[in-house]
């Protein structure tokens, strides 16, 4: 389990081991901060979860309707799946909002100037990667922080304990 700085192994620095054609500027004191969140460790099995549990954790929008999650890696850049940005390049019909847990009374919500779709993404199995640049640069709060990527040598074992994260029901249908 992975909730604060003292608990992560094989992290480095936020898009240190990403392989772009343009490289985003990574400095500053922000990478103090990548993977804290605002509560303590528990463990999360399809069920509410408390605010601030998942700063890092972003509301894709398209057309101003949610269709994916992203991770902020960076005061301008989020990560996701490339499926998610597959059907349509325009970039202002999408949207990133942050600060999001339930409801988006406290959230904020952001155009996009950049989208980064793997070259090599064909299909949902392979390469689904991507990322999304923000139009303005976001300060972190309790509840805003940056996620910590693996370093690229780190490859977890099978059958490691992992987190999918986003909004849904939390039935059995969920």
């Amino acid at each position: 389990m992975a909730c604060g700085p003292g608990d992560l192994q094989s992290l480095t620095s936020p898009l240190s081991s990403a392989r772009l054609d343009y490289q985003p500027s990574i400095e500053g004191p922000w990478l103090r901060a990548c993977g804290q969140t605002n509560v303590s460790c528990r463990v999360v099995k399809g069920k509410l979860v408390e605010v601030g549990k998942w700063p890092w954790q972003v509301s894709i929008l398209f057309l101003g309707t949610y269709i994916c999650s992203g991770s902020l890696i960076h005061h301008q850049w989020v990560l996701t799946a490339a499926h998610c940005l597959q059907r349509f390049k325009d970039l202002s019909l999408y949207s990133v909002m942050v600060g999001v847990h339930q409801r988006p009374e406290n959230s904020t919500q952001l155009p996009l100037t950049r989208m980064v779709i793997h070259k090599d993404f064909s299909n949902l199995m392979s390469q689904d990667i991507a990322l999304l640049k923000l139009r303005d640069s976001i300060s972190w709060s309790p509840f805003v922080q940056p996620v910590c990527l693996p370093n690229i040598k780190f490859k977890p074992s099978i059958g490691s304990m992992c987190w999918v994260i986003g909004w849904g029901t939390t039935g059995k249908k969920g």
